[in-house]
């Protein structure tokens, strides 16, 4: 990405930010450049990547307002930042509709490359649908992220796949996944629907009919995951992100 950087985050220092976050940098010369920004001493940061479905040109100002310690690079509809491992990464997608992000694993300035490309594996995992499903963390994806390596013809005979997308297709669908997200997510109705700041009955409803169009019920942790892998498979298709083997 050629970085554009804004005059709100500052300094023509703010140009060394690739160096950190490029694979091919040597150890040192990361050190060097971290020295140089004068960034948080703790000398360990977490990487986001955000995009907005419509470039606004107040990405940089929007970031900065929800942490002003984070660094930030702009160009056109999507941001790379570097932000405090101690900062409340959540805030960051909940700013506005319109905006999604993939969040890295914390790291230390030698393996900020990593969180850097942890971070867009995430990005991969969300939609600009509710709050639930515009953040993803790697950290809290887990073992899921290996969905992004498998071959997109292996997703697409993922047994659930076709009923989640026609739930994705309906008129109500969409509001219907995000339940299912919100249920996978946090285990229970009442944990799902306070997630969503919905009634409990609401979310209830919802669940049922995606029970119907699955033909199980989301009762147990393994019938909830094969759906959750599902939904997620979907958004990697959407996205375009695939194995090389395919």
């Amino acid at each position: 990405m050629d970085p554009v950087i804004s005059d709100l985050n500052a300094s023509p220092l703010r140009r060394l930010l690739p160096g950190l976050l490029d694979a091919d940098t040597p150890h040192q010369e990361r050190e060097r450049i971290w020295d140089a920004l004068q960034l948080w001493p703790s000398r360990q940061g977490v990487v986001l990547t955000l995009r907005e479905r419509t470039p606004t040109g107040g990405l940089l100002h929007r970031l900065t307002d929800v942490d002003p310690d984070c660094v930030a690079l702009v160009c056109g509809s999507e941001a790379v930042s570097i932000v405090p491992h101690c900062t409340s990464l959540r805030r960051f997608v909940q700013m506005t509709a319109g905006l999604r992000a993939g969040i890295g694993s914390a790291a230390s300035v030698a393996d900020l490359h990593l969180s850097y490309a942890r971070s867009r594996e995430a990005l991969a995992f969300t939609d600009y649908g509710s709050p639930v499903s515009r953040a993803a963390s790697y950290a809290e994806l887990g073992a899921l992220t290996l969905l992004a390596r498998v071959p997109r013809e292996e997703l697409r005979r993922l047994p659930d796949l076709a009923a989640i997308t026609v739930l994705d297709e309906e008129e109500n669908g969409r509001a219907e996944l995000e339940a299912l997200e919100a249920l996978c997510r946090t285990g229970t109705l009442r944990n799902a629907a306070k997630l969503l700041h919905l009634h409990h009955s609401s979310i209830a409803k919802r669940i049922r009919n995606v029970e119907r169009a699955l033909g199980y019920r989301l009762t147990d942790p393994l019938p909830k995951g094969s759906a959750y892998i599902a939904l997620l498979a979907l958004r990697l298709l959407k996205s375009g992100v695939h194995s090389e083997e395919t």
